[in-house]
């Protein structure tokens, strides 16, 4: 089970951090967001927690690891409000807003969440799941929540706060930038004569069904379109003629969860 969050995060957020063998990956995920309702909202009227960004609608980054078994925290760093500051550059002098970020105090943190104070740290036994720790460029990117893949990832495992880790995923994408550019040539070729078709953009959306293990090209602009059946069927078949590889291989496994809009101007 993956560990949702309780906020709904219509844009891209920016995650927590776990530091694992002295190296920083993304957590993708929040485990501060799975505190009761009464302790965490007392933790950020206390702290002074305040969303600055749109990528990071919770105003903070909390910075984890894996110790004596545990899910431990180790600092939370907080957004400021933006501070106009000045720079000089190349000899003009110039006002600028910088973001800034400092450190709440560990001891306020531990007193708040002193239930779960363990040899001094805080552990994180409120929270049970599954968490994704990545690092090095994207593979895939929503622009929603946390749904996001990195070429490296690690499943972190949760259980009332006893965390265990997996091997080390080499995730990659079936689209990468040369295969990308391969695809938009083939699909701009695809020949529109003989459909009756006016002068404009036609926006098709192709999705993955995995039941017949095809893709499906379906017609979205226009609305309304004669040749609307005739068209998606052929423009079906044609992306599934396409020789390149569009799935992503994420965790060990292939998968088909891509969905991409493509235009058409004739």
């Amino acid at each position: 089970m993956l560990l949702a969050c309780p906020i709904s995060w219509g844009t891209g957020q920016e995650g927590d951090v776990i530091v694992l063998d002295g190296e920083e990956w993304q957590l993708l995920g929040a485990p501060l967001e799975r505190l009761d309702s009464l302790t965490y909202h007392h933790l950020r009227d206390i702290l002074g927690w305040e969303s600055r960004s749109t990528g990071n609608w919770r105003g903070y980054v909390a910075y984890w690891s894996v110790s004596d078994g545990m899910l431990c925290l180790e600092k939370v760093v907080k957004y400021d409000e933006d501070l106009i500051v000045e720079k000089v550059v190349d000899g003009e002098e110039y006002l600028v807003s910088e973001k800034v970020a400092t450190e709440c105090d560990y001891g306020t943190v531990c007193g708040i969440l002193e239930k779960y104070v363990r040899n001094g740290k805080v552990c994180a036994s409120w929270l049970s799941g599954e968490m994704i720790a990545g690092k090095g460029g994207l593979v895939r990117y929503v622009h929603m929540g946390f749904n996001r893949d990195y070429e490296e990832e690690i499943v972190v495992s949760v259980a009332q706060g006893t965390a265990s880790l997996s091997q080390v995923y080499h995730n990659r994408s079936g689209l990468g930038p040369q295969e990308d550019n391969r695809l938009d040539t083939y699909l701009k070729a695809f020949p529109t004569d003989g459909y009756g078709l006016e002068k404009g953009r036609y926006l098709f959306r192709f999705k993955y069904d995995s039941e017949s293990c095809k893709w499906i090209a379906k017609l979205y602009q226009p609305p309304v379109l004669e040749e609307r059946d005739a068209l998606e069927k052929d423009f079906t078949d044609y992306l599934n003629a396409y020789n390149g590889e569009l799935r992503d291989f994420i965790r060990g496994e292939w998968t088909s969860s891509r969905v991409f809009s493509f235009p058409i101007v004739i």
